[in-house]
């Protein structure tokens, strides 16, 4: 059974209540109820990117979020991919923010909207099949969902975005004792100053803090990752490159390229496999481990002793920060430390 997350700010709280409750009485539905946020971003981020870790594993949940005018929230929420989010005042642009735009949040405003309005809104919504009432416009409108995310991918250089990164001021560059390969930890990245968060919708935390880990990682041609486990979800977005990414638990294998995305829910067994230099950033929603499968493969693997050669005689050398090497810590559960 699919959920439905609602979440609201102080001006949305009194519509959140009755909504609650209204939704409850749909026994198609999960309603789950995250309560107010003091403030209407936190309230969008949190329930965006419930709706966007369950996309990305296959799953249809939505979500209701609420606020004066529903403008902002809306703006926080489409930050996150595969999130399509819209803000409607009436019943007619519900039903065509679930036929035309497969809209999987909505945003309401309490200043605009009384607690009877606001349910007919949303149960319009909900009873909307994507593409109904425009079959003449059916085979456009199931294009545009694998047609935009390709064209926002094919609308920048990763040698642009490379610069961007650049340009970001970073604390530490961390190593795990193998030829060629390193992370190179930034920190403060807010929504308006990095590409990840651009794009993700997501915050960091400031240096030392337990919070969640973005770095810009580096790998080199003909090295491996082998299969192992975070205690958090991960999500990366490739730079330039090619790497083959497997998640064992799902089955899935997927070949990215300059600006692939990937996500990988918490504890899921995958590995990766580099087929040239390969730059992506990287983020976990806390603080990033690494568990390996199996005892006996732990760190990067090569290929053939030419490609392990080949990284030694180009390494990728910081200019700043410090080192650790990973290979003084336990094995088995290897954590970054600063």
């Amino acid at each position: 059974m699919n959920s439905i997350y609602v979440a609201a700010d102080p001006l949305g709280d009194g519509l959140r209540r009755g909504l609650v409750e209204h939704l409850q009485q749909n026994t198609q539905l999960t309603v789950v109820d995250l309560g107010v946020f003091d403030k209407y971003y936190e309230a969008a981020h949190k329930a965006a990117g419930l709706v966007q870790q369950s996309r990305a594993a296959g799953g249809q949940d939505r979500a209701v979020l609420l606020c004066g005018t529903g403008q902002g929230m809306s703006i926080i929420a489409n930050k996150y991919p595969d999130v399509y989010a819209a803000c409607v005042e009436n019943t007619e642009g519900a039903v065509n923010a679930a036929a035309i735009n497969n809209a999987n949040i909505l945003t309401l405003g309490a200043k605009l909207l009384k607690d009877a309005e606001a349910a007919g809104i949303i149960d319009a919504w909900l009873q909307t099949p994507f593409t109904a009432g425009y079959p003449e416009h059916k085979e456009f409108l199931e294009a545009s969902l694998s047609e935009i995310p390709a064209m926002l991918k094919a609308g920048g250089s990763s040698k642009a975005a490379t610069a961007a990164a650049a340009a970001v001021p970073s604390y530490a560059v961390i190593t795990d004792g193998q030829p060629g390969s390193s992370w190179k930890v930034i920190p403060g990245m807010g929504h308006d100053s990095c590409l990840m968060c651009t794009l993700m919708g997501r915050l960091a935390n400031e240096p030392g803090a337990a919070g969640p880990f973005r770095a810009l990682a580096r790998f080199p041609a003909g090295c491996r990752e082998p299969p192992h486990t975070h205690t958090h979800s991960q999500e990366l977005l490739v730079l330039s490159g090619d790497k083959t990414f497997t998640n064992h638990s799902t089955g899935s294998v997927t070949r990215l390229g300059p600006w692939g995305y990937s996500y990988t829910p918490a504890g899921q067994v995958h590995s990766a496999q580099y087929h040239a230099d390969t730059v992506f950033y990287i983020g976990f929603e806390g603080p990033m481990d690494i568990f390996w499968q199996d005892p006996t493969q732990q760190g990067i693997q090569w290929a053939s002793e030419q490609a392990k050669a080949a990284a030694e005689q180009q390494p990728w050398q910081p200019t700043d920060g410090m080192r650790i090497d990973l290979g003084q810590l336990p094995k088995g559960a290897v954590a970054l430390q600063q």
